[in-house]
């Protein structure tokens, strides 16, 4: 399972991914990315990783920001966000943007695996067997990136219930 680091100081990033690193137990993949464009792509993208540790104050996009930018194009299909704030004021706006997490960005790096693996127990992690089972897909080869294949396809559905992504009435 894919997840996103996205800081726009490589040394943060660094630091971060090797956190995540240290969950390879659970199959974690680190990837990285160093500005807001490119991380809103990437986890609004068809191939999306279900959770993302994003920097308050990413290049190009607050994490605020971000956060509200994914929710609108993914809705109930969006990936885990855990937002870094630079210091506890900041956790309500994070909550209210739209973060599933928020962690200040003094926390030390058991802080954040115990969030990812809190994430991953209370299901928010699992996404691709939801996604897969709801398609009637075996969820044991169901791709990666499955949850978020559907985040552009949803908003163009008229029914949960619709057979095809772009499934309209016929009258």
């Amino acid at each position: 399972m894919r997840v996103l680091i996205a800081h726009g100081d490589a040394t943060s990033r660094y630091a971060l991914r090797e956190v995540a690193e240290d969950l390879s137990a659970l199959g974690l993949k680190p990837v990285e990315s160093s500005e807001g464009a490119q991380t809103v792509e990437l986890l609004t993208g068809d191939d999306a990783p279900a959770l993302a540790v994003v920097d308050w104050d990413l290049p190009g996009v607050s994490g605020p920001e971000l956060c509200r930018q994914v929710r609108r194009r993914c809705g109930s299909r969006s990936p885990y966000i855990i937002l870094i704030a630079p210091s506890s004021e900041q956790v309500d706006e994070a909550f209210a943007a739209g973060a599933n997490d928020c962690l200040r960005a003094s926390a030390t790096g058991h802080e954040l695996q115990a969030r990812i693996v809190a994430a991953r127990r209370l299901g928010a992690l699992g996404y691709p067997r939801r996604l897969a089972a709801e398609r009637g897909l075996d969820a044991g080869v169901a791709p990666a990136g499955l949850p978020h294949a559907s985040c552009r396809e949803s908003r163009h559905q008229t029914s949960p219930y619709a057979a095809t992504p772009h499934a309209t009435s016929t009258t």
